[in-house]
């Protein structure tokens, strides 16, 4: 009885071992996966974990590297730099008596493709979608998705899933990404990887590391608040059900007032319950956790970025934290400052607004500074394609292709005109005109209508707006007055969540931003 008893003791220690092995044996996040595209022109990461100590081998396109693991299980290592290759190829990975592969892999740019429900927005839902989805054959692209996660702590793994660029693999995919990506490939020849990571209804916050998030003045407060709303969940879930009998028992009045109607027909909204602890896809940090963290340091050439709507009731904290989850991610990726595309948000006019001084354009204002202040940064605007009564409208194309267009000229050098709208540089005080220059203008300032720009307004000290007048003085002036100011003290552009008429461009025919020639906080 005790022999077997030992024995038993020993089995057991042998299955633990067993165990112990098979859990350090070695593996790869799910970002590395057959059909994946791969970075050109820059070191490639390789990582994983095996057994401590372990010696992992890495084989692709004539070159072998090695790693060893540390004393937790974490390798990595780095293939030198690759031209495009638009030959499939095979990568192997070796380690701990077991033999990885993948195949099908191209070599060529690879994005980030991340932020709200604007960002998430698909192929399928967007305008002609039947012809794009028909048409979406493209061998050189490949589509990656990662799956919506929330997590508390960074994780090292995602459920992730790369596939070739098909009508049936891209109806559900961001059709911002995909047009980008489209545009890119067209111009560039070059296979290209959209990796699609984000979530609607959520803010930048969720989206920046909690580390990052404590340690920025002026930030720290999000965390707390956020932990101050979660305690109260039990208060916000008894106020829902309250509400929730309110509801029912009015629905009820109603189906005995309607006989035979069906419910579809009551107008009265169903109260929203609230997110439980723990799943918030809201609460900071949760989804840099769950759905960036898993991609560190997949090799990219950038990120674009369409998100704000979330934080649009908080603009001047936004050009805060929108410029700080830049350069978290950047910091942790540890590849320098990597290009970044923002998407300003469109115009919209179902917001609620102060007199020319609302949270939406503040915030579109926000991404403009943001662009103009954090290094290889650039803007898509697109307060001319929005739609007055939807805050998703369907024309992605031309967001991917306003994105493209400054990739194509601030990342790839490729186009040298007709990529961005002019931007407002300086301002000066003339008796009673302002007058307004412009940069990047291409060839010389003009109106889609061939008439006076409008949509401006202008101010004295006191900071009461009036409709101004404006007029194109040279290539890259104009002048703006107002009866009844004499001595001007501020001029701004286009600030309406939805202006009727914001005429002004240039050659490129692309978009003026909203932009104000005093910076003037939110709310004053």
């Amino acid at each position: 009885m005790k022999s077997l008893k030992h024995l038993g003791t020993l089995v057991c220690v042998i299955a633990l071992s067993l165990g112990a092995q098979m859990a350090f044996a070695l593996e790869l996040p799910n970002i590395f996966a057959s059909k994946m595209v791969l970075q050109r022109d820059k070191p490639v990461q390789v990582w994983g974990t095996a057994q401590a100590g372990s010696s992992v081998q890495i084989q692709f396109a004539d070159q072998t590297v090695k790693a060893t693991a540390d004393d937790k299980g974490h390798w990595q290592a780095a293939l030198k730099a690759m031209p495009a290759n638009t030959n499939a190829q095979t990568m192997t990975v070796t380690g701990d008596g077991k033999t990885i592969s993948f195949d099908d892999i191209l070599i060529g740019e690879v994005w980030i493709c991340s932020g709200q429900s604007n960002m998430a927005w698909t192929v399928g839902r967007s305008n002609n979608a039947q012809e794009e989805i028909a048409s979406a054959n493209h061998p050189l692209i490949r589509l990656c998705r990662v799956a919506n996660t929330i997590a508390a702590e960074p994780q090292d793994n995602a459920n992730i899933n790369w596939s070739h660029c098909t009508p049936k693999s891209v109806s559900g995919f961001s059709a911002v990404g995909y047009f980008f990506g489209r545009h890119l490939m067209e111009n560039l020849n070059v296979p290209v990887g959209l990796i699609h990571t984000n979530w609607g209804g959520t803010p930048a916050e969720a989206w920046t590391s909690t580390p990052t998030l404590q340690n920025t003045k002026g930030l720290e407060h999000l965390i707390p608040n956020a932990q101050k709303s979660e305690e109260r969940y039990p208060e916000y879930k008894a106020n829902w059900e309250k509400k929730m009998a309110e509801y029912n028992e009015k629905l009820a009045k109603w189906k005995q007032e309607n006989p035979g109607k069906p419910a579809s027909q009551f107008k009265v909204r169903k109260p929203r319950a609230p997110r439980a602890p723990g799943k918030n896809p809201r609460y900071p940090s949760v989804l840099f956790n769950g759905m960036i963290n898993p991609l560190i340091p997949y090799t990219i050439q950038g990120a674009i970025w369409y998100q704000g709507e979330a934080n649009a009731s908080r603009p001047d904290e936004y050009r805060l934290l929108l410029s700080t989850m830049i350069k978290d991610w950047r910091d942790l990726w540890g590849q320098g400052d990597f290009a970044f595309g923002i998407v300003q948000l469109a115009n919209f006019h179902g917001q609620k607004t102060q007199p020319d001084n609302s949270g939406w354009t503040n915030l579109q204002n926000a991404q403009l500074y943001v662009s103009q202040t954090v290094p290889n940064t650039g803007l898509a605007v697109i307060n001319d394609i929005g739609a007055a009564k939807n805050i998703h409208p369907t024309n992605k194309q031309d967001v991917g292709k306003r994105l493209a267009l400054w990739a194509l000229h601030d990342v790839y050098k490729t186009v040298s005109s007709n990529w961005t709208g002019p931007l407002f540089e300086s301002a000066q005080v003339d008796g009673n005109k302002i007058t307004i220059t412009f940069k990047h203008v291409d060839g010389k300032l003009t109106t889609h209508d061939g008439q006076a720009p409008a949509e401006f307004t202008i101010c004295g000290e006191d900071q009461k707006w009036v409709n101004a007048q404006a007029k194109i003085t040279s290539n890259n002036t104009v002048e703006v007055w107002a009866d009844g100011i004499n001595q001007p003290y501020a001029a701004r552009y286009a600030w309406q969540d939805n202006p009727v008429n914001p005429n002004l461009t240039d050659g490129s025919k692309l978009q003026v931003s909203c932009f104000s020639t005093i910076d003037i906080p939110y709310g004053k």
